[in-house]
């Protein structure tokens, strides 16, 4: 019976919360105990307390200048709330230890494999024409080498899907896999769709913690069967992975960025070796280079590193002291340029921030005193936002100065990150809206410059 409820309530085990992973003032109301033991009622309790003063409705608030302001992660925490409060023990509030693949497994063996006589046809939502409503958050993107109609998406918990025209349609590669949050996906070197069909996903969803990490999977076969490599962990250990680099110079060499640091393997993946300790939420390779790497951390004053060795010795470069989190940008028009931006405070934007000599200095080209990126007017105008969840960098591979920043909105810079102008919006509001900007959906998680098409491709929240 036990094994049963656990299948039929689609139980994933989650010992502790994502809101671990944000700097919400609110959990400074948690008990002092250790992470990973609070229960759902602490965290409601704390969260509760705090917004209790605030009379939140609908995710706003009145502040005392009787203005309607966003209660920033409020929404967040209630569907997180809204999902947890079937799942965990109704008497204690603690979270489940057995999970989802636990249970299938179990319920396999003693009852057999699902049925393939069923004929099943899905009932919707399906309003992805919907510029406002989308259908599903989206954390990363890659494109085929070989066929510009052909690339892949990965879900913070929906898997990895494979589009062969261009985005007409769909479909997902990944619904056996034990998780199926995706982070990152990477190519095999080689990787040429017929005999080198060698795709690599970092499982888990890499900020808010939907899913846990349960390592690197790997493909051999464009994506129809996955295997564990020897970075790997368990569903309850909490992990995320920023950031996934193979040389392409060398297919068995690679880079993992996870919560626990920098790993390097040698061997393909099957073993790995820690070479930098910190929670990294960003990694990326210089252009035209096999040895230069760079890596950002996520967390209070993030540090930003480089290695020239691939990865065996890491040299920090620059740390944003006062800042939170640091996302990393690089170009083919200059492969000298890298480029970051950071969260003030876990909400408003920071800093951006240009090096001209791969990392070695930097110059701030946008600061906290300028307007605001990452709040819900395209203009800058009002405060906030969300930057413990979603922060995006993108540079031209056409032109070095042409920069673009996501967060809830997007904003583009034409002249290296000296100024911003908005340039698409949530919402077709005036009030939000002060430029006529393109509606598309809010909260920008990552961005890609994709050369062959000469296009930007956005990955959010519809």
């Amino acid at each position: 019976m036990k094994k049963t409820f656990y299948v039929l309530a689609l139980i994933f085990i989650f010992s502790f919360s994502y809101t671990e992973m944000y700097s919400q003032p609110w959990k400074d109301n948690l008990p002092n105990k250790k992470v990973g033991t609070f229960t759902l009622f602490e965290y409601q309790k704390a969260f509760n307390d705090y917004w209790e003063p605030y009379n939140v409705q609908g995710g706003y608030y009145i502040n005392e200048k009787n203005e309607k302001i966003k209660a920033s992660g409020y929404k967040q925490f209630k569907r997180w709330e809204w999902y947890w409060k079937s799942r965990v023990d109704n008497v204690t509030g603690e979270f489940p230890k057995y999970s989802l693949m636990d249970g299938l497994q179990d319920w396999q063996a003693e009852y057999g494999t699902k049925s393939t006589l069923g004929n099943w046809q899905p009932l919707g939502p399906s309003n992805v024409n919907s510029p406002d409503f989308g259908t599903g958050r989206i954390n990363c993107m890659t494109f085929d080498p070989t066929d510009n109609n052909r690339y892949w998406i990965g879900a913070p918990g929906g898997g990895v899907w494979l589009t062969e025209d261009n985005g007409s349609s769909w479909t997902c590669l990944t619904d056996d896999n034990p998780v199926l949050g995706v982070s990152v996906i990477e190519l095999d070197p080689g990787y040429n769709g017929g005999t080198n069909q060698i795709i690599y996903i970092a499982t888990g969803d890499r900020t808010v913690m939907d899913n846990p990490s349960v390592g690197v999977l790997k493909s051999t076969d464009d994506g129809a069967t996955w295997q564990t490599t020897g970075f790997s962990a368990g569903p309850g250990e909490g992990m995320t992975i920023g950031g996934l680099e193979i040389d392409p110079s060398n297919a068995n060499t690679m880079l993992v960025g996870s919560s626990t640091g920098i790993y390097k393997s040698t061997d393909g993946g099957d073993t790995w070796t820690l070479k930098q300790s910190g929670a990294i939420i960003d990694m990326e390779r210089k252009p035209g280079s096999n040895t230069v790497y760079y890596a950002s951390t996520y967390g209070w004053d993030p540090k930003i590193y480089k290695t020239d060795d691939t990865g065996d010795t890491w040299t920090l470069v620059r740390t944003i002291t006062g800042h939170y989190r640091a996302e990393i940008a690089v170009t083919l028009a200059d492969p000298n340029y890298v480029y970051i931006v950071t969260s003030e405070n876990a909400y408003d934007c920071g800093n951006v921030e240009r090096s001209i000599n791969s990392g070695d200095t930097w110059t701030t080209m946008y600061d906290i005193g300028d307007p605001n990126l990452f709040g819900w007017k395209t203009d800058g105008s009002d405060a906030g936002g969300q930057g413990f969840y979603d922060i995006s960098i993108a540079v031209s591979n056409l032109d070095k100065d042409e920069v673009y920043i996501g967060g809830v909105n997007t904003h583009l810079s034409t002249n290296g990150g000296a100024s911003f102008t908005g340039v698409t919006c949530w919402i077709s509001s005036t009030l939000y809206n002060k430029n006529g900007c393109a509606v598309i959906h809010a909260d920008h998680h990552n961005a890609y410059y994709y050369t062959v098409t000469n296009r930007l491709y956005y990955v959010n929240d519809g």
